[in-house]
């Protein structure tokens, strides 16, 4: 009696521990049932051991891509062996990748295998539209063995297009989760009608995991790409500002009046420059490039009135203002002032646009 309890006993426990068990009591016992039936059928035909192989593959593919992440420096590098190996590991035609993108709040196909056409890899697919919208909307998999005929969300006539061209039949995606929100989507997909394991999607949400930092990673070293750059553009105009400066003192220095001083602006800025006294009348004029005559135009009713509007505004301010006169090029006025009064004022003027660094050293 003991040993029968003992017997009963075991083949529970190996009824738990296999996975195909009930499987092998389908096949003794008869057809399945209708909840049986249900699940997808994709791993009845696995023995324990091939379902442990299978295990030990994905794991595998798994530890690679965390390696991966840690690794390889070009994230499209990382995203393309991610899509390769859920590819080989589900067995499907095609496995692309597509990454959100906010400014025109539409997916973009950002790696792909298995595509045979360029049109396909090109799509954008809007968020409210196609299979995105569910997978936005529930952040879970979805899972189709038959896209065109789905009536689960709102189809885009250029999306079925590409995916007919293609021949997809069915697909099972997963979204690409970070904090909650959804950075991107990774599609598996066949040219036929298919039933995806859960196994097969667990594994895809493992990979769009690892998939999302990827992107992650991606976005924070562009952020910081861009933050160095731009404190290199700065550091750079601010050296620049600095030998302008030195050079001013120096040019003082020597005995350099103000015609002097005006022409070394005019050098540096290749633009023309007017200094103007104290009740903003032209004191010298130290380069005028193509002949404006713009010493006596600055003098003309409405130039002057436009001058003393935007001197106005620069001492109001305490910086440089734009200008338009008329029969001048473009302009920028500012005046010069003491602690106590104004001592005058500068406008510079040329074709080009000055740039903000060059406007900081007037």
């Amino acid at each position: 009696m003991a040993r029968k309890r003992k017997s009963e006993s075991l083949s529970a426990t190996t009824a738990r521990a296999s996975p195909s068990a009930r499987q092998v009591s389908r096949k003794r016992n008869g057809p399945p049932s209708s909840a049986d039936a249900a699940e997808p059928q994709a791993s009845t035909d696995l023995t324990p051991s091939d379902y442990y192989r299978r295990r030990e593959k994905e794991l595998l593919a798994l530890q690679e891509t965390t390696l991966d992440l840690n690794r390889l420096r070009n994230t499209s590098e990382v995203l393309g062996a991610i899509v390769r190996r859920a590819r080989s590991l589900v067995g499907s035609a095609i496995c692309y990748l597509s990454a959100y993108d906010p400014e025109r709040r539409d997916f973009f196909v950002r790696a792909i295998e298995g595509a045979v056409s360029r049109r396909f890899a090109d799509i954008r697919v809007p968020r409210d539209l196609g299979s995105c919208h569910p997978i936005i909307e529930s952040k879970r998999p979805f899972v189709t063995a038959n896209y065109r005929d789905d009536p689960r969300f709102i189809h885009a006539t250029t999306v079925d297009t590409a995916l007919e061209g293609e021949g997809i039949v069915s697909m099972a995606a997963v979204p690409l989760l970070l904090d909650g929100q959804v950075l991107g989507i990774l599609y598996i997909a066949d040219r036929h009608a298919r039933a995806f394991a859960p196994e097969e999607v667990a594994l895809l949400v493992s990979l769009g995991t690892h998939a999302a930092l990827a992107l992650e990673n991606a976005r924070l070293f562009e952020e910081t790409r861009t933050a160095l750059e731009a404190l290199e553009i700065k550091t750079a105009e601010t050296q620049e500002a600095i030998a302008v400066h030195e050079q001013l003192i120096a040019l003082v220095a020597r005995g350099g009046g103000l015609d002097d001083v005006a022409q070394m602006l005019a050098a540096i800025l290749h633009a023309g420059v007017v200094v103007l006294d104290h009740q903003y009348e032209t004191a010298c004029l130290a380069v005028d490039p193509a002949g404006n005559n713009v010493g006596a135009k600055l003098g003309q009713a409405r130039n002057r009135s436009q001058l003393l509007r935007a001197l106005g505004e620069s001492q109001s301010i305490g910086r440089s203002v734009s200008v338009t006169f008329q029969g001048i090029p473009p302009s920028i006025a500012m005046t010069i002032i003491s602690a106590t009064q104004i001592l005058g004022a500068l406008v510079v003027w040329r074709q080009a646009p000055l740039s903000d660094h060059e406007i900081s050293h007037s």
